[in-house]
Order: C-alpha cells, then sequence, then structure tokens
C-alpha cells in the first residue's frame, strides 16, 4: 500500500494539501520513481486510489503496473500462464540381438 507524497504543498481550507508532482510512497518512506524521500507524506491519502490524475507521477504508475503485473503473473496457475501440449505416449521398440 502506498501513499501520497511530492516535494510540494499548498494550502487549501486551512490545511495542506499535495501540489506539484504526486508520487506513491512506500511503508518505508521511499518513493517509487527514485531512491529518495519525498519533502512531504499524507498517511491519509492512498496512492492511485483516485482514477488516474494528471499530477500523478508516470514513473510511479509504470512502476505500481509493472508490479501489479508480476504479482499476479507469480500467482498464476502454470496451466494457465503457460499452456503446454500433452506429452505424446512414446511405443517402445525392442531389440533383438541374433
Amino acid at each position: 500500500m502506498y501513499v501520497v507524497g511530492s516535494d510540494l504543498l499548498a494550502i487549501d481550507l486551512e490545511r495542506a494539501v499535495p501540489a506539484g508532482r504526486r508520487h506513491a510512497v512506500s511503508p518505508e518512506g521511499r518513493m517509487l520513481c527514485r531512491p529518495a524521500r519525498p519533502r512531504f507524506t499524507w498517511p491519509d491519502q492512498l496512492w492511485g486510489e483516485s482514477s488516474a490524475d494528471a499530477d500523478d507521477c508516470p514513473l510511479c504508475t509504470y512502476v505500481m503496473r509493472a508490479e501489479e503485473s508480476f504479482r499476479r503473473a507469480a500467482t498464476a496457475p502454470a496451466d494457465i500462464a503457460y499452456p503446454v501440449e500433452p506429452q505424446i505416449q512414446r511405443v517402445g521398440a525392442e531389440l533383438t540381438w541374433w
């Protein structure tokens, strides 16, 4: 679960809100798009909770989608993820030496 983080803030109705580009921040405080901490985080706002916003970081969005796809692929049953033809029964031939 990632929360919203940004390097800028704005005051809206006497409270601080994210301004500028919004980043996905891990529970450890790291952003998905760079190995740094954002200046501000909003733990009460989940990142990606609303529909894609123009202020969302495109690299954070890309990394988040890749993580979700990898998680789904890792839990998919092998026969669905990798369909394989059934094995062909081979008839054994006996060799006789005279």
